[in-house]
């Protein structure tokens, strides 16, 4: 599917009235029990974030509330789903998602700084449906550097204009996990790699990073674990790990 040509550049008409009715509004029902990415509204996630870098260490608190808004004519049409569900994060980010039967596609976002949504190029398959999680199953996703960073003030790099794409597989089911949250049951494991490209410096020239990235999900929760891994250690550029740990999990 190829629909670069109708999104690029392109905004959700009318859609701030319309999130803005729905914030108002609010409230929902608990998730089904089989569902590894709910979208309900009124679902609340509180991640602990630890920030394992070569050079530093931080750790913070990281939100998730969702809210379902009517999906724009143009999108009903494209993907098939009539309702959108707006993901809030704790850092200002808007993620807006539709799901079909073929799986949850995230279809654009807003930042803090942005006056309005902004599509993806096209649609985002986030996770497959439920009855097509196999292993070995695989899908491609966008991303960008999370802990790969410049050590010298005067070397331009940014990690959100870095983008590239990596493959998801479904690497492992019927998994058991503990977190801060609780005890979850028949998780499963998906699992994401990519190789980039980095200009570290004249004397190495371009060096070669893996980057791995394991999501957990929890049937009736969703994500309750994912650890990214950038090694790097360079003079230049430093790597690390970063961990999102479910504590807390709210629903209707």
């Amino acid at each position: 599917m190829n629909n670069q040509s109708m999104y690029r550049y392109r905004y959700f008409p009318g859609l701030l009235p319309v999130l803005a009715a729905a914030l108002l509004s609010g409230c929902g029902q608990a998730p089904a029990a089989d569902d590894y990415f709910p979208l309900e509204p009124g679902l609340r996630w509180q991640y602990q974030v630890t920030e394992d870098r070569t050079d530093a260490r931080e750790v913070r608190r990281f939100d998730v509330a969702t809210r379902r808004i009517d999906t724009p004519a143009e999108l009903v049409s494209l993907i098939g789903a009539a309702q959108m569900t707006v993901r809030h994060t704790s850092d200002g980010t808007d993620y807006y998602l539709l799901r079909n039967i073929s799986g949850t596609y995230r279809v654009g976002k807003r930042t803090l700084i942005e006056k309005a949504p902004r599509l993806d190029t096209e649609p985002v398959l986030v996770l497959p449906p439920a009855d097509e999680l196999e292993q070995g199953i695989t899908w491609n996703q966008s991303t960008r550097p999370y802990v790969i960073h410049s050590t010298q003030s005067h070397v331009a790099w940014n990690r959100g204009s870095n983008e590239f794409d990596m493959t998801y597989e479904l690497a492992a089911t019927g998994l058991e996990l503990s977190t801060p949250a609780g005890e979850f049951h028949d998780c499963v494991r998906v699992e994401g790699r990519a190789v980039i490209g980095l200009y570290a410096d004249p004397r190495l020239g371009y060096q070669e990073v893996e980057i791995v990235q394991s999501e957990w999900y929890a049937p009736g929760v969703g994500l309750v674990r994912l650890v990214r891994e950038e090694p790097l250690d360079l003079a230049m550029f430093k790597g690390g790990t970063l961990t999102f740990e479910l504590i807390d999990f709210q629903h209707p």
